[in-house]
């Protein structure tokens, strides 16, 4: 009998759709921004003390959310359970949201995997006709991206390499997060 493969979601928020907040871009101890892209390329950000997030539009918090350029915000308790799922595959980043007594975390996903199934996947490359010479060749555009599970490894979330703005989970850590009926996000096979 042949083996299944192990099956992958990318993680939409969906707070819009049940009322959430929507959150901005942190701040560091002195109130001035932090680059949210410090967070979603896929390595170790050097945590400075006393980060926080304004929040951007009010609306029911939420245990997962994106702010600013896909960079996930959990409550603390599904920081605890992510990283009891995927040990050593996220940093947990404290950080003060607007007048909420939770504690929230930036969830900096540290690992990136080259896992793109181009053959299955509906990909625009930057070409030379797109006045960017620095991008010729990347990815402009996926829709309909399918990865190869095989390439994936024991991984239970990460960043595709080429297209980090896509947070992917195993089936096990999207079981998990629905088993606690975490608010805010919804699941999209790939």
């Amino acid at each position: 009998m042949k083996e299944s493969r192990r099956r992958f979601f990318y993680v939409e928020d969906d707070s819009a759709r049940v009322g959430g907040w929507v959150l901005s871009v942190p701040r560091d101890a002195q109130g001035n921004m932090v680059d949210p892209r410090l967070f979603t390329a896929g390595r170790n950000f050097d945590s400075p003390i006393g980060l926080s997030m304004p929040i951007y539009r009010s609306g029911i918090s939420q245990g997962f959310s994106f702010a600013a350029l896909e960079m996930p915000v959990v409550m603390r308790e599904v920081g605890d359970l992510i990283d009891r799922v995927a040990p050593g595959q996220v940093q947990r980043i404290p950080v003060i949201v607007d007048d909420q007594e939770r504690e929230f975390e930036i969830l900096n996903v540290t690992r990136t995997i080259k896992c793109i199934d181009e053959q299955r996947s509906n990909i625009t490359y930057w070409t030379t006709e797109d006045d960017r010479p620095d991008r010729v060749g990347q990815y402009r555009m996926i829709i309909s991206m399918q990865i190869d599970p095989d390439l994936v490894g024991e991984s239970d979330i990460f960043r595709p390499v080429g297209w980090k703005i896509r947070l992917i989970v195993s089936e096990r850590l999207r079981g998990v997060l629905e088993d606690m009926s975490v608010r805010g996000i919804i699941f999209m096979d790939v």
